[in-house]
């Protein structure tokens, strides 16, 4: 019996010993009260997206960072934004309809036959860049593209 528990515990030992931290292996977001979440995230979550109602916080830890998800509306439309709790913008889940047509063109040309149901905006190296998500074929896609058109990824998710 030592002996079998010996055997199962070597790859999950290993596993461990791989991963930066054990956050990484388990999910460690939670809801909480927006009252808990840090007034700079509030603030910087509030100047993203003009006219937000916060509605939701999420606490996450990423890369050893606690990072906050804030939902919320807006002139009718629902917004997702992800803060440091310094109140640095790191992403920004975005309707459509505000993504720049020239990005827009470009998912479509990269993916034929795309339907495009997500996006997200964030800053990479200083430059404004959309994660578009969408089907096509029976298979998902994510396709990362500047506002002006250039695409830098595409991603077929299994």
């Amino acid at each position: 019996m030592k002996q079998l528990m010996r055997v199962l515990l070597i790859p999950v030992v290993v596993a461990l010993a791989g991963c930066a931290t054990v956050d990484d292996l388990f999910e460690t977001e939670k809801e909480i009260p927006l009252s808990e979440v840090p007034a700079p995230a509030i603030a910087a979550a509030k100047g993203a997206v003009k006219g937000i109602v916060l509605t939701e916080a999420e606490m996450e830890k990423e890369d050893g960072q606690t990072v906050y998800e804030l939902e919320g509306t807006a002139d009718g439309k629902n917004y997702e934004i992800e803060v440091t709790a310094e109140g640095k913008v790191l992403e920004k889940e975005i309707p459509l309809s505000e993504v720049p047509a020239p990005a827009i063109a470009a998912a479509k040309g990269a993916v034929k036959g795309i339907v495009l149901t997500e996006a997200e905006m964030e800053k990479e190296d200083g430059q404004t860049v959309y994660e578009l998500e969408g089907t096509a074929d029976g298979k998902n896609y994510e396709i990362e593209v500047t506002a002006e058109g250039k695409v830098l990824e595409v991603e077929q998710d299994d």
